[in-house]
């Protein structure tokens, strides 16, 4: 499955400890609510000085006021010009940031749907430090509306009388001020520096948390650019979300920082979507309260009636998303950079096996009591769980879940003869490459024989023996293995072990016939049907095992034969009898 990169952010803030990451909110996130930048109230205050005095502030206010008075335009100096009294100041700025009646009525100045959503995280405990440019309280009403109490600091006086925030709760950073006051900064001259009491704060906040960026360009905060540049650690990730392209000053802190660079289409829609990632994450990683033989009485209850094809497949996708979530969530499923010695390789199978043992029980019943109605939900059980990736560095044991997903749903359909399920996870299944978007079979990213035998064998080396559970007779490979892990998750239908070896042989079989075909000749994998049958060895290879009889039945039927109407191997027969030569062939060498 193609990991998105809301998900990735998703995942960092859902680790613990959680809110390690702060957000830094500039203006364009308040521009969604139509409320203006300070630089463009700056410059509608000068026009309004201009009018005032009967002349036109053209289309450069401030090269006007500078020409006009000899100096630079200043907030607090403009609105001193215009407001003679403290209430009619405050009447101008509220004009551009307070809603009126009609403006409200309309969702226009009040909390997008982004300042909402964040809120929510606050409230969740995965943010709980937010930097801002804007002086509007947009943010401070989402917070307000959620139950949330929090901490506004929009100035040196704020910062001396803060609770460190380490001991504190969530803490809004106003800073460019508030506009209530009237020292906000507006202009370049402004921003150029902060206060040193700020920017010692300002420089431990981003030494020490996270950073996700939204709707800040970077192009007039030469303050808060600086702070970000100077800044020693990458103690966790920056992610910049982005909507359109970025200018040059940004890009510089975006390579300084080694930004994650997401693209957006809103920050409405965005941070929205993330907070829903986030909580379903939050909520996979909580025990299941349905246990697997319930999980089994109600797929197998709803299967009968088609009415009841939309339950089960809402049990079957939350539980693959819960599961997609947790491998890739949780600490304790992390691949990279992990050297896999004996120890942590076996606790990793059984820590797949027990997370995932309620979702493969259902897959079983589905694929045993059902033909072709879910072949569409099979095929995904396979590419839900897939490491969407081409590398071969890719740590093999990532794709275990996948492997089972095909072997479970497999197994069954071969018991019943149903080969639409059996072409369903071993033909159908695709994976697609994250970068170029080129697509090839799932089935050559889950080769067993060159991946997960050799994690099989490092614990054979280690152990001198091939058992991972204690008290079983000793596993001679991971084939084996994965006979015994498969059984278990299908025993509560195959219940006979004959009908399940002989399924599980079969099955085996067909995935190798189904890689020669799609992939080619090299590294095909081989079966428990070739290591386990002493005919191969001691008697007469092929001609000899018992699935040989299997298959002359299939070849015997031609194009009428299940696996064929399947549509696996093209649906020639023909087909089909040539790759079974030449694999039978290959064996024969392998033999050699």
């Amino acid at each position: 499955m193609q990991m998105d990169p809301t998900l990735n952010l998703a995942i960092s803030l859902s680790q613990k400890p959680r809110g390690v990451y702060a957000v830094l909110l500039g203006s364009g996130i308040s521009r969604a609510a139509t409320i203006p930048t300070g630089y463009e109230i700056t410059l509608d205050l000068i026009r309004k000085i201009a009018r005032s005095q009967k002349e036109d502030a053209g289309s450069s206010p401030e090269d006007w006021f500078r020409n006009k008075y000899n100096e630079a335009p200043r907030y607090d100096t403009l609105l001193k010009t215009l407001g003679k009294t403290p209430t009619e100041r405050q009447l101008i700025i509220r004009s551009y940031i307070e809603p009126n009646d009609d403006e409200r009525a309309d969702g226009l100045k009040v909390p997008t749907a982004a300042h909402k959503a964040l809120a929510k995280l606050v409230k969740d405990g995965y943010l709980r430090m937010i930097l801002t440019t804007n002086f509007d309280r947009l943010m401070e009403a989402a917070l307000t509306e959620e139950g949330v109490e929090f901490e506004v600091i929009s100035g040196d006086d704020g910062i001396k009388g803060a609770i460190p925030y380490v001991h504190g709760g969530p803490v809004i950073v106003k800073l460019h001020g508030d506009y209530r006051d009237t020292r906000i900064k507006n202009i370049s001259d402004e921003l150029h520096s902060y206060s040193r009491m700020l920017t010692r704060y300002l420089d431990r906040v981003l030494d020490e948390f996270g950073l996700i960026v939204c709707g800040w360009s970077a192009d007039w905060d030469t303050a808060l650019r600086s702070a970000i540049t100077r800044c020693p650690n990458r103690r966790f990730a920056t992610y910049w979300l982005s909507k359109g392209e970025q200018g040059d000053l940004a890009n510089e802190l975006i390579v300084k920082r080694q930004a994650n660079v997401i693209e957006i289409e809103s920050a409405d829609d965005f941070v929205t979507d993330l907070a829903e990632k986030v909580q379903a994450i939050d909520e996979s990683l909580r025990p299941h309260p349905m246990s697997v033989p319930t999980a089994i009485a109600t797929v197998e209850r709803y299967l009968p009636n088609s009415s009841d094809k939309i339950r089960i497949d809402h049990l079957v996708r939350d539980e693959a998303q819960r599961l997609s979530m947790l491998f890739g969530a949780n600490d304790r499923f992390r691949t990279e950079g992990r050297h896999w010695d004996v120890p942590i390789a076996k606790k990793r199978l059984l820590e797949y096996e027990e997370a995932g043992a309620r979702y493969w029980s259902m897959l079983a019943s589905i694929s045993y009591y059902t033909e072709s109605a879910y072949r569409e939900y099979l095929t995904e059980a396979v590419e839900w769980l897939l490491p969407q990736s081409f590398k071969r560095n890719i740590n093999q044991i990532e794709k275990y879940p996948s492997i089972l997903s095909m072997y479970v749903v497999g197994v069954t359909a071969v018991a019943k003869s149903n080969y639409n399920n059996v072409s369903a996870v071993i033909a159908d299944p695709i994976i697609t490459d994250p970068i170029t978007g080129i697509q090839k079979p799932a089935i050559s990213e889950l080769n067993i024989h060159y991946g997960m035998e050799r994690i099989y064998n490092s614990i054979y080396t280690a152990d001198g023996s091939l058992s991972i559970y204690s008290g079983l007779e000793p596993l001679r490979t991971f084939s084996d293995y994965l006979q015994s892990t498969v059984h278990r998750h299908v025993s509560h239908v195959l219940r006979r072990s004959g009908d399940f070896v002989a399924a599980y042989e079969e099955l085996e079989f067909l995935i190798a016939l189904t890689y020669l075909d799609k992939v080619g000749p090299k590294l095909i994998p081989y079966g428990t049907y070739y290591w386990s049958n002493e005919v191969y060895h001691l008697v007469g290879g092929w001609d000899y095992c018992p699935l040989k009889r299997t298959m002359d039945k299939h070849i015997g039927m031609g194009d009428l034969s299940p696996i064929i109407t399947a549509g696996m191997f093209g649906g020639s027969s023909k087909h089909f009898k040539e790759l079974i030569g030449t694999y039978t062939a290959y064996l024969a060498g392998q033999k050699d």
